[in-house]
């Protein structure tokens, strides 16, 4: 009985000091615990020192979610806090998910999710609602609840229902329903592209964590070259998180050999590369660069007539859906050719009820929604060393804003944030649309 009840005693003392420690450990900046769902914590080691700055501390592992080890890991450095206090003051009313969801408070350094590639280990789907109260405080509290399961009964997409995302969807964004987000989250998303493809799979990745962890390049709403083609910091700016976990890409060489150097290679690739992988797939695509529409690829068109083969493996698969793109675009392309691929992009996605994310259509319209064209304009543009002063062709053609990029003649995204975080909230609001949501 005696060593009964010195056990029982010592054992609440651990409880005791367990607590005391791991409150000190909150109240000291030590900050950002959250589960993460792997096999090992090896596996996602990388991530955490990435945005922890290195300093990782494992402060549970010893409970399991469906056979899942779940460990609760925090920061053991100070994140920065560059946007007011976030604090989220309502939950998700349907968790579409069989696992228990997670609905933290979010600070103004927020809840860290972790980026995996797709496996079969369940994946947590959720994330805190994303129309938060914005106070002005410092105070951090975070904190992590697990919550029931709850079956969602919402509709998904029908294939058959053409969908059209586009300059004015972006607006949309703050408006989307936790509820469809859920859904969005668990939709597993594959595409091939080029470098701008990269581009926006970046954009993605930065929503993949709340605004104030993100990096730099997620952030830039300055055009340092052209003040004029800042864009307001809003425009960068989301509240909350929103998981890429299930989205994936590959460049057309990581999937082939000359998949770019004619339609039906083009085509053939991507059919090969999702025949392999489509049980880890629901929805795939691929994207045509501005690159092949420059005026030195008519083959380019006739990648219409080998959609056949795209309608073939669909019919064989009613379970997945193939999304069409149009362009990228670039400063020098516009070209009539990418306006007429595009215009025919569009048609052929309106008489077939496809969805159809319009690149080319977010990419040439500002953030007021006003035209961009081509750089055969008559008007100098100079940036650092370089120059262009093309003069006007007396030609209109849709082509990348400028205040997408900083390049003279190109159209990639990464030196200006507003580009490919305008394409990231459009893609979120494709999936919840897809999803069923009908704003």
């Amino acid at each position: 009985m005696k060593k009964n009840f010195a056990f029982c005693c010592f054992f609440i003392l651990l409880v005791i000091i367990f607590i005391i420690l791991t409150g000190n450990y909150t109240e000291n900046n030590h900050n950002l615990i959250h589960p993460v769902y792997a096999n090992n914590l090896e596996e996602t080691q990388s991530d955490w020192e990435m945005l922890c700055e290195g300093n990782v501390t494992v402060l549970f592992s010893h409970y399991t979610i469906n056979q899942t080890p779940v460990w609760v890991v925090s920061c053991s450095s100070e994140m920065p806090t560059e946007t007011p206090t976030v604090v989220n003051t309502e939950t998700p009313t349907e968790t579409p998910t069989e696992t228990p969801t997670e609905t933290p408070t979010e600070t103004s350094t927020g809840t860290v999710t972790i980026t995996l590639s797709p496996t079969n280990t369940p994946q947590p789907t959720n994330t805190p609602t994303l129309e938060p109260t914005i106070i002005p405080t410092n105070t951090l509290t975070p904190t992590s609840t697990l919550q029931p399961t709850i079956t969602s009964t919402l509709p998904t997409q029908n294939p058959n229902n053409g969908l059209v995302i586009n300059h004015e969807s972006v607006e949309l964004f703050d408006e989307i329903p936790q509820e469809y987000l859920n859904l969005a989250f668990q939709k597993r998303f594959y595409f091939v592209d080029q470098s701008v493809g990269g581009n926006i799979y970046e954009g993605i990745n930065c929503m993949n964590v709340p605004y104030g962890q993100a990096l730099n390049h997620c952030k830039r709403s300055n055009h340092t070259g052209i003040p004029s083609y800042s864009v307001d910091p809003l425009e960068v700016y989301w509240n909350g998180f929103y998981p890429s976990t299930n989205v994936s890409y590959n460049y057309w060489s990581d999937i082939g050999t000359n998949c770019t150097n004619s339609a039906n290679q083009m085509i053939s690739c991507f059919l090969d590369k999702i025949e392999n992988i489509k049980s880890d797939y629901d929805i795939l695509s691929f994207q045509v660069s501005y690159l092949q529409v420059d005026g030195n690829n008519n083959w380019i068109f006739d990648i219409f007539s080998q959609f056949n083969q795209l309608e073939n493996w669909q019919s064989n698969n009613p379970d997945k859906t193939i999304i069409y793109w149009t362009t990228s675009l670039s400063r020098g392309i516009g070209t009539q050719e990418s306006e007429q691929f595009n215009n025919q992009m569009r048609e052929y996605a309106s008489i077939n009820n496809k969805v159809l994310f319009d690149v080319a259509d977010i990419l040439s319209h500002d953030p007021q929604g006003n035209p961009c064209y081509d750089n055969r304009d008559g008007i100098q543009y100079t940036f650092n060393n370089r120059s262009e002063n093309y003069p006007d062709d007396g030609l209109n053609i849709p082509a990348i804003c400028p205040h997408y990029t900083t390049e003279i003649d190109g159209g990639h995204l990464g030196s200006v944030s507003a580009g490919k975080i305008r394409l990231a909230k459009a893609f979120w609001v494709m999936m919840a649309m897809m999803q069923g949501w009908n704003p």
